[in-house]
């Protein structure tokens, strides 16, 4: 056979063979972005959250139960148009109700962050992270925005660190005693920054207020919380605490009234 032909024979073969495999490939279906999960309700057991979450009413984590959030988690909060306060809730607006556990750990660089549904606006949007007389709450990078409070905490032991709290009424709420350590986190532009209440006891390390327009700290005449490193400037009143409780090792300093104590001002 000429050399000429068996080479063209053979190109005319690899060719068929090249047309066949790809007319019976498995074509390429594009990948549809999935839709973010929605919660609401009673979560019984463990929860995982992660990616993008859609907080659509109140969530409850019942005594046993642990709501584990991982790194980098967006969740969008729905605000709710109720103004009925149910039973087993401690607000109207929106909430996350802990009694179980809840671990909410980001980091520098995969924050988990909390957004309102439809963007921001002057109002408050929902009531924020509550936990009353909870098993324990860890949080470390968490951002969250326009709440009733960002954070109240009822007789429940946990560590808050390197948050922050932004145009909020409340920014931070302790209440009753408990074993708690709130450290480097950050509360800003909002009204109110860190409140101590009822006998709260916790320990207020290396936290930044700044900007709000009334107290940076108010702590009551049953609570006595360990101060240290605290930087409370540019708020209408640094401080509100009893005549005796001493602020040295913390920056309280630049607010429109820097003291006032209950009974009176200094």
């Amino acid at each position: 056979m000429d050399l000429r032909v068996f080479v063209t024979q053979c190109a005319l073969l690899f060719a068929l063979l090249l047309l066949a495999a790809c007319s019976t490939a498995t074509p390429v279906t594009p990948q549809v972005p999935q839709a973010p999960h929605e919660f609401s309700g009673i979560l019984v057991g463990e929860t995982r959250w992660q990616g993008e979450v859609i907080l659509a009413d109140d969530v409850i984590i019942p005594r046993g139960s642990r709501l584990v959030i991982a790194p980098g988690t967006r969740i969008t909060v729905r605000p709710s148009l109720s103004t009925k306060i149910e039973p087993e809730q401690l607000s109207a607006a929106t909430e996350l109700l802990i009694r179980g556990r809840l671990e909410a750990l980001g980091s520098d660089t995969q924050p988990i962050e909390f957004v309102i549904e439809g963007g921001l606006d002057d109002d408050i949007a929902w009531a924020g992270i509550i936990a009353e007389q909870a098993e324990f709450v860890s949080l470390a990078h968490v951002r969250l925005p326009a709440a009733e409070q960002g954070v109240w905490l009822v007789a429940t032991p946990g560590m808050i660190h390197d948050c922050l709290v932004r145009g909020s009424r409340y920014g931070m709420v302790f209440q009753k005693p408990a074993e708690l350590t709130v450290s480097g986190n950050r509360i800003e532009a909002g009204e109110a920054g860190l409140f101590c209440w009822l006998g709260a006891n916790p320990k207020l390390l290396h936290n930044q207020v700044v900007g709000l327009v009334e107290e940076g700290l108010f702590i009551d005449a049953t609570s006595h919380p360990t101060l240290r490193g605290n930087r409370i400037t540019g708020n209408g009143i640094g401080l509100v605490a009893p005549p005796l409780l001493e602020t040295s090792g913390n920056r309280i300093s630049g607010n429109r009234v820097e003291r006032i104590e209950l009974g009176g001002q200094l």
